[in-house]
Parts: structure tokens; sequence; C-alpha cells
């Protein structure tokens, strides 16, 4: 697993609901919640065999 430089700012609107399950499932894996999130959202890519074209893109990114 290489480091990610993290530039980007990434905003979305949710429910309460939502921001306390994601608090107590970040605090549970002793994750930041923007990690799980990176981390469930490449994990559904895997189970779609996308992570490929991503790891591509992000190899073009380091090489740029």
């Amino acid at each position: 697993y290489m480091a990610r430089v993290k530039d980007k700012v990434f905003q979305i609107r949710a429910s309460e609901t939502f921001l306390t399950l994601l608090k107590e499932l970040s605090d549970k894996k002793g994750m930041s919640q923007a990690n799980l999130i990176e981390y469930l959202v490449r994990k559904e890519a895997d189970s779609m065999q996308l992570k490929e074209r991503f790891q591509q893109e992000d190899t073009k990114d380091v090489d740029e």
C-alpha cells in the first residue's frame, strides 16, 4: 500500500444518523473517517474489479 497525497477536498451532505454511524465505525476500526470512506470505496471497487484501473492512474500521477 503506497501512501497517497491527499490534496483534494471532498464534501457531502449527510444525515445526522449517517454521521453518527460513520464516527462509530471509524472509532471501532481505528481509522479516520476519511480513511474509512476511502477504504470502503476501494473495497467496493475491488469487488467490481475497478481497482486495477485506478492503480494505473495513481502510477501515472506519480510519474508526471
